[in-house]
């Protein structure tokens, strides 16, 4: 790897994001909506910011840890993406998709 590339992880912790990001948001409504006492215990506590970003920043190195290694599984390589495109967009939206299932089964709509 040169100077130049990144890794997926590095990626992660340089990119910045609109607070709350997306896992982060989805967090946030779930609490107001589903878990009203906890909200308000995060409110009054002072720590609702935090977990909010926390659910954010962990979402998104899941996302850069297990996209690359899943795919480097599943055989979807950079040979497979010139010669057939398709199938590897497909078999990377359908890992991207089990990722973000994880994320919200774990992260989002957990119970502290």
């Amino acid at each position: 790897m040169n100077e130049t590339q990144t890794t997926p992880a590095q990626a992660v912790e340089e990119e910045e994001y609109d607070y709350p990001g997306v896992y982060g948001g989805a967090r946030l409504r779930y609490l107001q909506e589903y878990d009203r006492e906890l909200y308000q215990s995060l409110v009054s506590g002072g720590r609702l910011e935090a977990e909010i970003r926390y659910v954010e920043k962990a979402a998104r190195q899941r996302l850069a840890d297990w996209i690359p290694h899943m795919a480097k599984k599943d055989g979807l390589d950079e040979a497979l993406k010139m010669r057939d495109p398709m199938k590897w967009v497909g078999g990377m939206n359908a890992i991207k998709h089990c990722v973000e299932e994880t994320i919200y089964h774990d992260l989002v709509y957990q119970e502290d």
